[in-house]
């Protein structure tokens, strides 16, 4: 995780907030793991004012057999 004044989606100036992580998702005996990268942005009071989330969702399929 790491934070930001410069928003690589746009090029604005502003207060964001980056994360990289792996969720483990499962049903029944199947597993898979998902890299997500998700992206906040804050106003001067702290509030998300904006998100979005980025990720593979190719190998979600094989748990939804």
């Amino acid at each position: 995780m790491w934070s930001s004044h410069f928003n690589f989606k746009d090029g604005n100036q502003g207060d964001y907030v980056y994360t990289y992580l792996t969720v483990t998702l499962t049903r029944g005996d199947k597993s898979v793991d998902v890299v997500m990268f998700q992206a906040n942005a804050f106003n001067k009071d702290g509030k998300i004012i904006e998100e979005w989330m980025v990720y593979d969702q190719s190998n979600m399929g094989s748990i939804m057999k």
